[in-house]
C-alpha cells in the first residue's frame, strides 16, 4: 500500500502545485480574498500537502442524523480515491471537473482523486446550477450533488461529461427516467 505523503503535487487547470507553491499561494493570498471557493480549495491543499499531519477534519452534512466535526486519515481518503479511480478506469492526464465546494468532503474527495491519479483538475465555481452559461465543457469526471443535478440538467446535455458521481443525498427516483436522456454515465454514490 502506497503513503498518502507520496500523493503531493496537482495539476490545476494546467499548473502543477506542491506543497511549497500551494505554502506560497496560501501565505501571500494569492487567490481572490473575497472567494469563499478558492480559500477553501487553497486551505484544503496546505492541509493536505501537510506531512506532519495525517488527517484532516471534516464537518458532516447531518444528512444521516446530526452533523458534527470528524477526524478522516489521508490514507483512507487515498484508499477510497483508488477504489473510485479503478472502478472508473480514470487515468493520468483525464479531465476532473471540481464543481462543489472542498468545505464539503465530496468536493475534498475530487481534489485527492485528482492528486492520487494525476488527472488534470478544473473548476466551476459552486453553485446550484455550475455549469449555466456553459457550452462545450468536456471532462471525463465530476461529482455533483443531488440540487445541482436537478437544477442543471439541461446544462449538463449541452457540455460533454463522460461520468458524473452524484452524491450527498439520495437521487430522488422519480428522476431516474430523466437521466436517460444523458449521453453522461451517472452513478449515485450516496449511502455507499
Amino acid at each position: 500500500m502506497s503513503n498518502w505523503r507520496t500523493y503531493n503535487t496537482l495539476n490545476l487547470t494546467g499548473s502543477l502545485h506542491d506543497s511549497k507553491s500551494v505554502q506560497g499561494i496560501v501565505s501571500e493570498h494569492k487567490f481572490q480574498e473575497k472567494d469563499p471557493f478558492e480559500i477553501s480549495l487553497w486551505n484544503f491543499l496546505n492541509d493536505w500537502f501537510n506531512p506532519n499531519i495525517d488527517y484532516i477534519f471534516q464537518k458532516t452534512s447531518g444528512s444521516t442524523g446530526q452533523a458534527k466535526i470528524i477526524r478522516i486519515f489521508k490514507q483512507n481518503m487515498v484508499n477510497s480515491a483508488k477504489s473510485t479511480i479503478d472502478f472508473f478506469g480514470l487515468k493520468k492526464d483525464d479531465k476532473a471537473l471540481l464543481c462543489i465546494s472542498p468545505d464539503f468532503i465530496g468536493g475534498k474527495m475530487m481534489i485527492v482523486r485528482s492528486i492520487v491519479a494525476e488527472l488534470e483538475l478544473n473548476r466551476l465555481k459552486p453553485s446550484l446550477n455550475p455549469f449555466n452559461n456553459t457550452e462545450n465543457i468536456e471532462t471525463d469526471f465530476c461529482a455533483m450533488v443531488p440540487s445541482q443535478l436537478y437544477a442543471s440538467f439541461e446544462d449538463i446535455k449541452k457540455n460533454k461529461i463522460k461520468t458524473l458521481i452524484i452524491g450527498g443525498a439520495p437521487v430522488d427516483r422519480k428522476f431516474f427516467k430523466k437521466l436517460e436522456d444523458l449521453e453522461t454515465e451517472v452513478y449515485a454514490t450516496f449511502g455507499m
